[in-house]
């Protein structure tokens, strides 16, 4: 079973800051990141423009125990760029993953790199310091981009479901696919990038 996080969460790249959002946070821009249609497509999610009512709600439903919610920070100029949200199972042994990055000039492939040092680091954090044994990540099949990214990182297609388009009411059922990456998969498709702690003894 995974453990608990027993501190503040803080992880980092060189351009990056992760850690976890307080009201303090809460913005326009942020909750203006599903109010373009076409973004919302990419979730399945319908287009709108969020209150700060809405984001407070939200931030309350994370503790950063069993339900984990970071803020994305900018470094070089502070800004809020994105959001991770990582829930456990019942078990403690896998975790459900979203990273969302919500300002589009940092989607561009010209911050792939960046964006996937990123994703390397949280899956480190969740694997080698909080002990889980597998991260899943779900994304709608029309997304391309995403579904190529889990693939190149080592995910699996673990299940394919069918659901109904939130963006859209009335158009057909959205497939929606669920990838798995176990540590093994992780290291050997990141190795380059990062190595499993040893363990002690």
């Amino acid at each position: 079973m995974a453990t608990a996080a027993t501190s503040t969460i803080l992880i980092e790249t060189s351009h990056f800051l992760l850690r976890p959002l307080t009201r303090a946070d809460i913005s326009d821009a942020w909750a203006g990141w599903l109010s373009n249609v076409d973004d919302a497509y990419l979730l399945n999610a319908p287009p709108r423009a969020l209150k700060t009512a809405d984001l407070r709600d939200y931030i309350a439903g994370f503790d950063n125990r069993a339900r984990i919610l970071l803020g994305i920070f900018h470094r070089p100029t502070g800004n809020h760029i994105g959001l991770l949200t990582a829930i456990a199972s019942d078990s403690g042994n896998e975790v459900m993953l979203n990273v969302y990055v919500g300002a589009a000039q940092f989607r561009s492939a010209s911050n792939f790199m960046e964006i996937k040092k990123i994703r390397i680091a949280v899956a480190s954090y969740l694997f080698f310091e909080r002990g889980f044994k597998q991260i899943f990540a779900s994304v709608v099949a029309h997304n391309k981009v995403m579904v190529a990214y889990l693939r190149s990182a080592g995910y699996e297609i673990a299940k394919r479901t069918m659901t109904p388009s939130r963006t859209t009411p009335g158009a057909p059922p959205v497939e929606v696919l669920v990838f798995r990456l176990t540590p093994e998969r992780f290291l050997a498709r990141n190795g380059d990038w990062v190595t499993a702690p040893k363990s002690g003894g």
